[in-house]
């Protein structure tokens, strides 16, 4: 018994474009596991204002070794060019977090 290969399917240029690599989404998922290992990052939140994406890290107090790493993982995920986004470290000690934007909880421990 002969088996006949399947048919190629012709995928349209619109299928193509539709396409969209999932990296951008990975590089951003690795740098929020980085912030959920920080023991000193207490809860990251996520808000778009005005079409900018804002990343909320928050610490409950000042720690400068990790507000460096988080910079440096910003900078890291930027350089990639991926959608721009501003991330604002958050001492929860000196800013009452009902004071910042409305955001959704990407994670808190």
């Amino acid at each position: 018994m002969t088996t006949m290969p399947a048919p190629e399917r012709e995928v349209s240029q619109d299928q193509e474009e539709a396409y969209q690599s999932p990296e951008p989404m990975i590089v951003l998922m690795r740098f929020l596991s980085e912030l959920w290992r920080m023991p000193s990052v207490k809860k990251a939140a996520w808000s778009t204002e005005e079409g900018q994406a804002e990343l909320w890290v928050m610490m409950t107090e000042e720690h400068l070794d990790d507000q460096d790493r988080i910079h440096l993982l910003k900078r890291d995920y930027g350089s990639r060019g991926f959608f721009p986004i501003d991330v604002h470290v958050v001492n929860l000690g000196r800013v009452l977090e009902n004071s910042l934007p409305s955001s959704k909880v990407l994670f808190a421990k």
